[in-house]
Order: C-alpha cells, then structure tokens, then sequence
C-alpha cells in the first residue's frame, strides 16, 4: 500500500488501509457496497479523513472509493455531524490521524 502518491500527498488508500484496521474490517468492505453500519461509519470516516487530510477534491475522493462525487459529500456531512455529538468517535478519529501523520513523518 502505498503511503503517498507520486505528488508526495498521503495517498487515499493508505488512509483507507488504517481505518479498515481501526474497524477490524478489509478495505475490499470499506470499497464495497455493503449498507451494514459498522462498514457504512468506516467508509463515511475513510471518506472524510481522505477529505481532510489530502488535496483531493470530492469527485477524487468519489473515484479513489468507486462513488459518485455527491455520495461522497453527504457521507462527510453525515460523518461530520456524528462527529460532533460522539466524543468515542472523536477519539478513534484522532487516533487514526496520528498513526497516519506518524507514519508521514518517517
């Protein structure tokens, strides 16, 4: 998986690999179309982390998860609004930005 892309951005998929492993789920689920919550909250979370972390523009991000470009912004909306109620899910937030900075770092 690749850390960066040739730009020297953090690549989606690395963001997509961590939040699989932060849900204990593959990022073939996390790509996939499968509805079930825990999945749903993975993808909206992967997709919001690729929105807040790289350069890409929502219909990059809706090409790098296989989604249209609108899916992608009422996800982050969705996520965002989460976010903000659920303190848990601050915190798996925040976890998963430093492991993908530290690893941006080395």
């Amino acid at each position: 998986m690749e850390r960066f892309d040739s730009m020297g951005y953090m690549s989606s998929s690395s963001i997509q690999g961590e939040v699989a492993r932060a849900f204990g789920v593959d990022v073939e689920d996390i790509m996939g179309r499968s509805r079930s919550q825990t999945i749903a909250l993975a993808r909206a979370m992967a997709m919001h982390l690729t929105r807040e972390l790289t350069v890409f523009s929502y219909p990059e991000i809706g090409e790098a998860f296989d989604r249209n470009h609108t899916t992608v912004i009422m996800a982050v909306r969705r996520f965002r609004a989460l976010l903000k109620k659920d303190d848990r899910l601050q915190q798996k937030v925040q976890a998963i930005e430093m492991r993908l900075k530290a690893k941006e770092v080395h």
